[in-house]
């Protein structure tokens, strides 16, 4: 999330802002491979903590108690 955040906020990680009636620019290969590079990293975090939500949920529940 700080990488992803950071393409946003910083000028130099993103392409400059469309003026009115110009061409914009688009964005060059560095800046697109940070962008990529930092949805990956948050699809691997995300990913890898809700297959154990599950499991740690279940281990709260005792199968012997009748409740």
């Amino acid at each position: 999330m700080v990488s992803l955040t950071l393409s946003v906020v910083l000028p130099k990680l993103r392409p400059p802002p469309c003026q009115n009636g110009q061409v914009c620019h688009e964005a060059d290969n560095g800046q697109l491979a940070i962008l990529y590079i930092s949805l990956l990293l948050t699809a691997i975090g995300s990913g890898g903590i809700r297959p154990c939500v599950v499991a740690f949920g279940a281990d709260k529940f005792d199968e012997t108690d009748e409740k």
